[in-house]
């Protein structure tokens, strides 16, 4: 997908600027110059330890087999609970396997996608956003601009970025959503390490939510910005391999931030 860039605002933005400048701890936690709360920097995924950890899980695989000697005497028929346990376990075995994720819906009508080369996942969001799928020097002077910030504040906040989406008509309706580039093997958050996370930001939390995805099940929770009023929520959907991808966004109220998060969800690829 081409990086779509909006003409620069010829006039003031600042009406995010407060909101903007509040992502500078935001951003550094996702980015791993300071680690995400609960989880330490050595946590962070690496290919050459999931590689490692894919071979041992064959390998327990492959061990965890029971392997019989054959009895020297011919066995005779089953007897009928031998059979009623083997139709036990087989119940058992089909009742524990996993259910098939559901196809992502298709993007809705007004949207478009919105990718993660490195994070490895898509979805939609509105149209009329602006989308950064490559977070280098031009996008950063572009949203710079478009902010009337400082070029070294964006540079701080966008480190280690995949993707940065943005609609700025220099109102209240200010939009941006950031997308973490690393994935983290965190499982599923809670509700209460959402909280605690938002706490430790200096965000009074509001709404928490789990959200069912093609790739599994993720969570976000809003919150609101005592320093603009506005609103914020910590999104954490799965990648393809279950992994969390760390998502922030800031919006105008908990009831459209609900609506980004489900359409994100739903479309999740």
């Amino acid at each position: 997908m081409s990086t779509s860039h909006r003409p620069r605002s010829t006039f003031a933005n600042r009406a995010l600027t407060p909101a903007l400048l509040a992502f500078s701890a935001l951003a550094l936690a996702g980015c791993g110059m300071v680690p995400l709360p609960g989880l330490s920097q050595d946590e962070s995924p690496s290919a050459e330890s999931s590689s490692s950890a894919a071979s041992k899980d064959k390998e327990d695989s492959g061990e965890s087999e029971n392997v019989r000697k054959k009895d020297s005497t011919p066995s005779a028929e089953p007897s009928e609970s031998a059979s009623a346990s083997a139709s036990a376990d087989a119940s058992a075995s089909a009742s524990k396997a996993p259910a098939t994720a559901a196809e992502p819906a298709e993007p809705p009508a007004g949207s478009q996608t919105m990718k993660g080369d490195t994070a490895l996942i898509s979805f939609a969001v509105p149209d009329n956003w602006t989308i950064y799928d490559t977070v280098d020097q031009a996008a950063m002077e572009s949203i710079a601009a478009e902010l009337n910030t400082d070029l070294a504040s964006i540079q701080r906040n966008l480190l280690l970025k995949d993707a940065v989406a943005t609609y700025l008509p220099g109102n209240e309706t200010n939009e941006m959503l950031l997308m973490t580039m690393v994935p983290f093997p965190t499982g599923l958050k809670d509700e209460a390490t959402l909280t605690s996370e938002l706490n430790e930001l200096g965000y009074s939390p509001e709404f928490y939510a789990e959200v069912d995805t093609a790739n599994g099940k993720g969570s976000y929770m809003t919150a609101t910005d005592a320093s603009s009023n506005r609103r914020y929520a910590l999104i954490y959907l799965p990648d393809p391999q279950g992994r969390m991808v760390h998502l922030q966004l800031y919006t105008y109220s908990t009831e459209r931030a609900q609506d980004l998060v489900n359409t994100m969800a739903s479309t999740l690829r």
